[in-house]
């Protein structure tokens, strides 16, 4: 059922991509369900076997995982930090950690698995090649657009060019030889964001290092305001009357916002056209000759497929 493990670096010692003594990881899981009935409810918990290990994110939740050979990839990691005297004792290399993981469906039904993570001895640069360094970045963040910032040297010294990688999108970074400081500007998805930043000499000497950057963004709903016609309004129906209104899709992805007017009597909805942007709508209703009470009815939807309704009731006369 466990298919493989994949990490990533947090808090990085030499940016190999691999995990290191004085590291903070994070572990992503995937499983395959062989059977034909799918497991509802998921949920794991990893222990380590060994004292210099220590788990920081004992449990997650999975979610649901069909049959037929699924497979599932945790939302989310276990953070693992791993201790930086793990080398000194151990001069195996890779040496191996025993983890324990824990899965169990909405039925309390359990599976056990136990598996290896290697941990690798430090193999970064030595004196005479690149110092790289990226200043401490908060792990998690609600900002949708951060400063990277770091050291970057050649030793002896020489001209660099530094790449940031935010997502697998490559970024140029302004470096200045006289500082040996860098910086980039990126825009973070919700959720994890791998960041890698390299610095290369023109002879082709490289230096990488890694850090896991997490978006987490309150949920906000969106809302809609009509604000013409009011509820209630009478018009004489000798001439067209004006819509207006207020939108936020919160966030949410906006999909559209629309207006139509439909006669309370009965009969097909009349869609008036308006022109949407920067949180406001606008149109506006064509004289009608026919006097009764109509619903004006606004509605936003969002590319998730919420959609939010707003209704007012007017009284449009006969024109004379």
């Amino acid at each position: 059922m466990l298919e493989g493990v994949e990490i990533r670096e947090l808090r990085t010692v030499d940016g190999d991509g691999l995990a290191n003594p004085g590291e903070v990881v994070r572990l992503y899981i995937r499983l395959r369900h062989p059977g034909g009935e799918p497991l509802q409810g998921l949920a794991a918990e990893l222990s380590s076997f060994d004292p210099h290990v220590r788990v920081e994110t004992p449990g997650l939740e999975l979610g649901d995982l069909d049959g037929g050979g699924e497979v599932l990839h945790s939302p989310g990691g276990f953070d693992l930090h791993i201790a930086p005297d793990l080398g000194a004792v151990s001069r195996q290399d890779p040496y191996p950690v025993p983890l324990r993981l824990k899965i169990t469906d909405q039925t309390g039904e359990a599976w056990g698995f136990d598996f290896d993570l290697p941990v690798f001895h430090s193999r970064a640069n030595p004196e005479g090649s690149i110092h790289l360094t990226l200043d401490p970045q908060a792990r998690s963040t609600q900002a949708a657009r951060i400063l990277l910032q770091g050291a970057a040297r050649a030793l002896p010294e020489e001209n660099l060019e530094v790449t940031v990688w935010v997502n697998g999108a490559a970024l140029r970074a302004d470096w200045s030889r006289a500082s040996g400081r860098y910086s980039a500007v990126a825009d973070l998805a919700e959720g994890d964001n791998p960041v890698e930043v390299e610095a290369c000499t023109a002879d082709g000497r490289r230096r990488r290092i890694q850090v896991l950057v997490q978006r987490r963004v309150a949920h906000r709903p969106p809302t809609l305001t009509l604000t013409a016609p009011v509820e209630g309004a009478w018009f004489d129906g000798c001439g067209d009357i004006a819509v207006s209104g207020r939108f936020d899709s919160g966030t949410s992805r906006l999909e559209e916002v629309t207006v139509s007017l439909r006669p309370l009597s009965g009969g097909s909805p009349l869609d008036i056209p308006v022109s949407a942007a920067e949180g406001r709508f606008s149109g506006s209703i064509p004289a009608y000759r026919d006097s009764g009470h109509y619903e004006v009815r606004a509605t936003l939807r969002t590319a998730e497929g919420t959609a939010v309704t707003v209704v007012h009731i007017i009284e449009i006369a006969s024109c004379t």
